[in-house]
């Protein structure tokens, strides 16, 4: 859609009539009814118009509210990737009543206000809601897991382990329901969902799935040669190879990659839990 105020501006401010403009391009009356918001023009006369007018065609584009919307989710996927959930409050704000014709676009929308609502300010029956309200509309896309995961660490919270295990159990069920792409496509919130899932095992006990997780997590990262969570992923597998086979050359290993891979990334937190279990085991710390 046209911006109509935009482009009458920039006409008179170049000097040009609608004749004048529209010559060799198009006709006086289409620039007659495009000023009116009576016609949407092609990719080309658009292009065409810009470049006479001395502006870019999407500087002539109106701007819509769902284009704004994805714009922000972009940003706001950046800031929860780095915890940053009041940032992504920030961001998202002006879309908080916001419903999209697509629902995927609500899917996205409602995890990451509900999420940074959730880590942020501790409002567990929000995420009940929110979550749920995701899994109920959605089935074919990464915020189904993503939402599940969220549920399985919410009621690990409120100590509803039932209800925990029954969620964490669903998330590798509905990775399997997604195409096969879909771990390409969306990266990050497929590593998301491993790493956490990865320490959800580990920490309910779970060993053995926890290190199958965490190689399959290690797996895929190393065959998209990103080092997103990494760090994290190996120390979950050394945590977990320590459980069922002790202090192996294996778990120092593993502990040790971890440790170097958090001082490249500058990850703090896994650097210090490294560094002490690295003491612990009189590992050489540099």
């Amino acid at each position: 859609m046209i911006n109509t105020l935009v482009f009458k501006k920039a006409r008179r401010a170049n000097g040009y009539t609608q004749k004048e403009l529209a010559k060799g391009i198009t006709t006086q009356g289409t620039i007659s009814r495009i000023e009116k918001d009576a016609f949407e023009p092609s990719r080309k006369i658009l292009e065409a118009l810009a470049l006479r007018l001395n502006l870019r065609p999407n500087q002539l584009v109106l701007q819509t509210t769902t284009q704004n919307l994805q714009e922000s989710l972009q940003k706001a996927d950046q800031e929860h990737k780095n915890y940053q959930y009041q940032h992504v409050l920030d961001i998202l704000k002006p879309f908080s009543d916001f419903t999209s014709e697509d629902t995927h676009t609500n899917s996205h929308l409602t995890f990451l206000l509900t999420a940074s609502r959730v880590w942020l300010k501790e409002d567990y029956d929000e995420g009940i809601f929110g979550f749920n309200k995701i899994l109920l509309n959605e089935k074919d896309s990464i915020f189904a897991p993503l939402a599940a995961m969220e549920l399985a660490v919410v009621y690990s919270y409120k100590e509803n382990e039932d209800r925990s295990k029954y969620y964490a159990d669903q998330v590798p069920k509905l990775l399997d329901k997604l195409d096969s792409d879909v771990k390409y496509t969306d990266p990050v919130w497929y590593t998301i969902i491993l790493a956490n899932l990865s320490r959800f095992y580990y920490y309910h006990d779970n060993y053995d799935d926890s290190v199958s997780t965490a190689k399959l997590l290690i797996a895929f990262l190393n065959s998209i040669n990103s080092s997103f969570n990494l760090e994290s992923a190996y120390m979950t597998l050394a945590a977990a190879l320590s459980q069922i086979d002790g202090d192996t050359d294996e778990t120092k290993r593993y502990l040790l990659v971890a440790w170097g891979l958090a001082v490249n990334s500058g990850n703090k937190k896994t650097l210090e839990n490294t560094t002490e279990e690295m003491e612990k085991l009189n590992i050489p710390v540099f």
